[in-house]
């Protein structure tokens, strides 16, 4: 008996259901001490993003007003970064900034909004709520860097109850040694599990168990077909 494989890609990813994902995402949020406060941004797809129609406004202190508009400028490349950061940061965020403002940027308790064309896109805190310092518990927007975990689709209802451990990591304040690395969503690629024993008599395998992650719409599937010898 011979074995042939097949390799399919686009012809039945359709009949899988993915999940969706922004064109760009918070990857990470850092609110730290004095003016240690930046925002990363990942392109998670497969084609780079002009951030000419892109902005970041803010909401301070429970306000349903944009208290801080800021037009972002340059071109995030495929699974690339974009940090925007305090101009009056740390060296080590100054190093991979890609735009600062010297404008107060954002404390624990307000609201961070990533726009396209007028559109929210991501979103960090809940609009027109005052959460008192921060929102979360153990993973809070306060004195602390989050960042996004892998498969983690982007908040694009500013509105609704919010708590960050639901998307992200908490990281110690002051912590910024994987910004502009791009951690978390959109990082590593689906690895290929390997070729099953398709040996007649050998244990089944659930399509679960070797079947590699899913991240954006990049499938891969692979069926075998059984030829007679």
């Amino acid at each position: 008996m011979t074995i042939k494989q097949s390799v399919l890609a686009a012809a039945i990813a359709s009949t899988l259901t993915a999940p969706a994902f922004a064109e760009l995402v918070i990857s990470e949020y850092v609110e730290g001490s004095s003016n240690n406060k930046a925002i990363e941004l990942l392109n998670t797809g497969t084609s780079a993003v002009d951030l000419t129609a892109w902005e970041l406004q803010v909401f301070y202190n429970g306000s349903n007003a944009t208290g801080l508009t800021i037009n972002l400028d340059g071109t995030v490349a495929p699974d690339g970064t974009f940090v925007f950061a305090h101009s009056q940061s740390d060296p080590a965020i100054l190093a991979v900034a890609d735009q600062t403002t010297g404008a107060g940027l954002f404390n624990g308790d307000d609201a961070v909004l990533l726009l396209n064309g007028g559109v929210v896109a991501d979103s960090i805190g809940q609009v027109g709520v005052d959460p008192g310092s921060y929102w979360g518990d153990t993973v809070r927007t306060q004195n602390q860097t989050l960042r996004r975990r892998d498969g983690t689709n982007a908040d694009n209802n500013p509105d609704d109850a919010y708590d960050p451990a639901v998307v992200f990591d908490s990281f110690a304040v002051d912590s910024f040694d994987d910004l502009g690395n791009g951690a978390g969503d959109g990082g590593e690629e689906p690895t290929d599990p390997g070729l099953p024993d398709m040996a007649c008599g050998n244990p089944a395998s659930l399509i679960s168990d070797i079947q590699a992650p899913v991240m954006s719409a990049r499938l891969l599937v692979k069926i075998w077909l059984w030829k007679p010898s």
